[in-house]
């Protein structure tokens, strides 16, 4: 009987069109069979080129390529498949599991999805604009300290004069 389930879920998954693979999987075909394998990657250098490998939780299930005309006795071989992305909370149909595992996907699919955005972490702080020589309050100095010893020079040169006329 699990021989049936898995092979009429991997008939309806097979006969899928590789353009509805979900992004994170690639189209594969063997004889009559189609079906959408999910890629793996830990780095980019693992994807193709236009590729970024980024986490991309996707519902998958093993299916079992049975040649036309045959039993599911003579099947060729386990398959895994991609059905789609996991939904809200990690969740997928109960004949699918959700992989929560890094994927290469396309530059284009990775930017549509917010994933090449940079995170507020890694992101540089923007340089402090100093346009009409105001300063913030409680902010930085670093121009007072000079002028303050410079006043306090020359205060004491004046003081030294005044002194040596005196004395």
């Amino acid at each position: 009987m699990l021989v049936a389930v898995v092979s009429s879920a991997w008939a309806s998954t097979a006969s899928a069109q590789p353009d509805d693979c979900p992004p994170g999987s690639i189209p594969k075909s063997e004889g009559s069979a189609q079906w959408c394998e999910p890629s793996v990657c830990d780095s980019d250098a693992q994807c193709r080129a236009g590729e970024v490998c980024k986490p991309m939780p996707l519902c998958v299930q093993i299916g079992t390529i049975v040649p036309a005309g045959a039993t599911t006795a003579r099947a060729t071989g386990e398959r895994l498949v991609a059905t789609h992305r996991c939904g809200a909370d990690k969740r997928c149909p109960d004949t699918t599991t959700c992989s929560e595992k890094s994927r290469c996907i396309s530059r284009a699919q990775a930017d549509k999805m917010g994933l090449l955005a940079p995170s507020a972490s890694t992101a540089s702080p923007e340089p402090a604009k100093k346009s009409c020589g105001c300063r913030v309050p409680g902010g930085s100095s670093e121009g007072s300290i000079g002028i303050v010893l410079a006043l306090a020079g020359g205060s004491l040169a004046i003081q030294m004069r005044r002194r040596r006329r005196a004395g």
